[in-house]
């Protein structure tokens, strides 16, 4: 199986720490294997070969830890779901992968969410970029305030 594989020729893994970069190697070699039939066997063999557990581990301590922070709700969404590639026990669960996200959501927009119960995550995102909206809508109008006040000054 490994021959029929290097024939393929298959892009090599450069073992850079940007998440983005390693699940898009991920997905050229999922195109391989299905070409190829490979087995889950197998392919836990070809991961466990040449996709340590060592950075298995680092990528998903980092998703377990993922916040919000400065980022965008785009950008925390697009970690999240690259991150969730890698710990599929919250990914599989809708009410665990519900919790996580809105666990790391900056907290002026997940208290938003404390009202609604839903257990939708696209529901959830969908609403986690209104509220930043809004947020930014309440930043603009407050600096509109202060700037046409110190004019009146």
């Amino acid at each position: 199986m490994y021959e029929q594989f290097k024939r393929l020729n298959p892009k090599g893994f450069s073992g850079t720490t940007d998440t983005f970069v390693a699940k898009g190697w991920i997905r050229s070699l999922e195109v391989h294997f299905r070409y190829l039939d490979m087995g889950d066997v197998d392919r836990d063999l070809f991961y466990g070969k040449y996709f340590t557990a060592e950075v298995r581990g680092r990528l998903i301590r980092e998703f377990i830890s993922l916040r919000q922070g400065d980022t965008s709700v785009a950008e925390f969404i697009q970690k999240f779901d690259r991150g969730c590639h890698f710990v599929p026990l919250i990914a599989r669960d809708a009410a665990d992968m519900l919790r996580h996200f809105m666990d790391g959501l900056r907290p002026t927009i997940r208290i938003d969410f404390m009202l609604m119960r839903s257990i939708d995550y696209e529901a959830e995102t969908s609403c986690a970029y209104q509220v930043e909206k809004a947020l930014r809508d309440v930043d603009v109008e407050m600096q509109r305030k202060r700037h046409k006040s110190q004019q009146t000054s």
